[in-house]
């Protein structure tokens, strides 16, 4: 709603008129009429708008209505029309992302609106501001309400919007809120469930991961799988969280001293923050993974994505011991089955783990454990079934798929037209010389030749690869700066992020003066470059195809590239390194 929307409907709430106001709040009677009609406002942070507020509020008392005073303040000045909660930047990429999401096109948009196409381009493309922002940003909102549809268009919305709710709002509310999430959404600044839609934690954690310590400290090398029979009978049922517990810890066992070769399938959607607090618990769970890892065994994860965002990322971080393996494909679905009961299924081919419990009632759970064929056979098929329905939460290459991931890579990029963000732990490799490259490989190779060759084709397939999409799409990207003293605790990687090299190539700080001058002199029209003082990150890549997919290439143990397709993850992680801050 815009601001004279929101005031006229407090006054109509209250019974008053125009002079009344004025009189209570001593603006003249002629400002407030034209506040009405929606002619002028009060500036956001004007004593006018104190005054107008204080009034409403004193007069609320008065009349014995209720009225939220902070509630009030904050609808009047976010409905303001040069009101914006975040950067203009932001803004204009909240508002293409909406768009992109739901691929509105702008001549249907102007249509519906009855604005000129054109007028509308030059405000995505940031070369027009809109006169008024709450108003013109009220309109994109009302053509998207009208254009929902489906459970699915919903289901979109609530992923992009981070919050599932939004299915049971009516058409105004959800255009309200639309409306704030276009003009205030960023990970540090809205104020809902949303604010915490940051990727931040799952990224920095893939980061610093190091997966050779990651085995020396679970002794990953030294597990041995024990030769006694178990005391567990073929079927048995758990009640409680306590016994669920036991009950997956005893999946893994009977998993990991079978024969079995066969994937494992593994869902659940049963609430996860409380059960990590139990360190001793999440320690056997991981043993038990790594155990059945050990095997030489695949698992198929489906994660539950619609749960609240703590929970989805708490069990995404969760995995990443288990992605750099590269014996993990994770899946997620469009739509789950039921919102009145929390669902487990575990099934290898020695055993099945079925679980169930209403949701808010984990406590009072069953879990059914068997491992007798016919009934592992059932649970075998409803795995398999549900793996049908799901698709891929993203993609894991590590080296033994390098072919695999750049044929992917060439298959996403290959498109012109689109708009790219990079944000990096190093400087761009197109940026870099032949002259330069030569200089660091005959430092670190000395007399290898053959590796060096190999290194410089790699290099040149490469640079050929980023030029080809800077001259067909506008490119982002994040230059990180960083001071000899921060360079010598943190030394600085060539960006061979997809070279899939088993140890990383570092710079000299000479040498990343050099690069950084290279880059500062490298100029296309599609590209932007910022510098950042502020780098967030060590040992990644991500590349980021707005709206559609992103990339995180890591470079150091082992090498592995994560491309994830979920449009909420995506979402939040264009939302988090975008725009880029100076």
């Amino acid at each position: 709603m815009i601001f004279s929307e929101v005031l006229n409907d407090y006054m109509q709430m209250l019974g008053i008129s125009s002079t009344m106001l004025s009189e209570r709040s001593e603006i003249s009677t002629s400002s407030i009429s034209r506040y009405r009609a929606g002619e002028r406002e009060p500036a956001y942070d004007s004593k006018y708008l104190d005054q107008l507020i204080d009034s409403i509020y004193e007069i609320s008392l008065e009349k014995n209505i209720k009225i939220d005073k902070e509630d009030m303040s904050k609808k009047m000045r976010t409905s303001l029309s040069s009101y914006l909660g975040i950067s203009y930047d932001q803004y204009l990429a909240n508002l293409s992302s909406i768009m992109k999401t739901f691929d509105i096109k702008v001549n249907s948009v102007a249509k519906f609106l009855s604005y000129d196409p054109s007028h509308i381009s030059k405000i995505l493309s940031g070369q027009r501001r809109p006169g008024n922002v709450s108003a013109f940003t009220n309109d994109i909102s009302e053509y998207l309400t009208s254009r929902l549809a489906s459970s699915k268009d919903y289901e979109k919305l609530g992923n992009l919007l981070g919050n599932e709710s939004v299915q049971k709002m009516d058409d105004t509310e959800m255009q309200e809120y639309i409306t704030y999430w276009i003009k205030n959404y960023t990970p540090t600044h809205f104020d809902s469930e949303a604010n915490t839609n940051d990727a931040t934690s799952f990224l920095k954690n893939l980061d610093s991961f190091n997966l050779e310590e990651y085995i020396r400290a679970i002794h990953f090398n030294d597990i041995k799988v024990p030769t006694l029979p178990l005391q567990i009978p073929q079927t048995k049922s758990y009640y409680g969280v306590e016994q669920f517990k036991e009950a997956e810890i005893n999946f893994f066992k009977i998993t990991a001293l079978s024969k079995a070769r066969g994937p494992i399938t593994m869902y659940s959607d049963m609430p996860m923050v409380e059960m990590s607090k139990d360190k001793t618990f999440i320690k056997k769970w991981m043993f038990g993974i790594a155990a059945i890892l050990r095997k030489g065994l695949t698992l198929n994860v489906v994660h539950k994505v619609d749960r609240p965002w703590e929970e989805m990322m708490l069990g995404l971080e969760a995995w990443i011991p288990i992605y750099m393996t590269g014996q993990i494909k994770p899946y997620y679905m469009d739509q789950y089955p039921t919102t009145v009961f929390n669902q487990l299924l575990n099934v290898s081919d020695a055993c099945a783990l079925q679980g169930e419990a209403v949701i808010g009632h984990h406590e009072e759970g069953k879990y059914y454990l068997t491992s007798k064929k016919q009934e592992v056979e059932y649970f075998r098929a409803r795995s398999n079934h549900m793996l049908e329905s799901c698709k891929p939460l993203m993609d894991i290459y590590n080296s033994k798929r390098a072919k695999e991931f750049h044929d992917t890579v060439k298959k996403l990029t290959g498109i012109s037209g689109n708009d790219y963000k990079i944000v990096s732990s190093s400087l761009p490799l197109y940026t870099l010389s032949d002259e330069l490259l030569d200089k660091v490989l005959t430092r670190t190779y000395a007399d290898d030749n053959i590796t060096k060759k190999k290194l410089k084709d790699y290099f040149k397939k490469r640079k050929k690869f980023y030029e080809s999409i800077i001259k067909e799409n506008k490119v982002y990207e994040e230059v990180p700066i960083i001071s000899k003293e921060e360079f010598e605790n943190h030394p600085m990687n060539l960006p061979f992020y997809s070279a899939f090299l088993s140890e990383t190539i570092q710079y000299t700080y000479e040498e990343y003066l050099e690069h950084l001058r290279l880059t500062r002199e490298f100029k296309h029209e599609n590209l932007t470059t910022k510098e950042t003082t502020n780098a967030p990150f060590r040992n990644i890549q991500i590349l980021i195809l707005s709206g559609k997919y992103v990339i995180v290439s890591k470079n150091t143990s082992p090498a592995i590239h994560f491309v994830i397709y979920h449009p909420r993850l995506v979402n939040a992680i264009e939302n988090m390194t975008i725009p880029i801050n100076d």
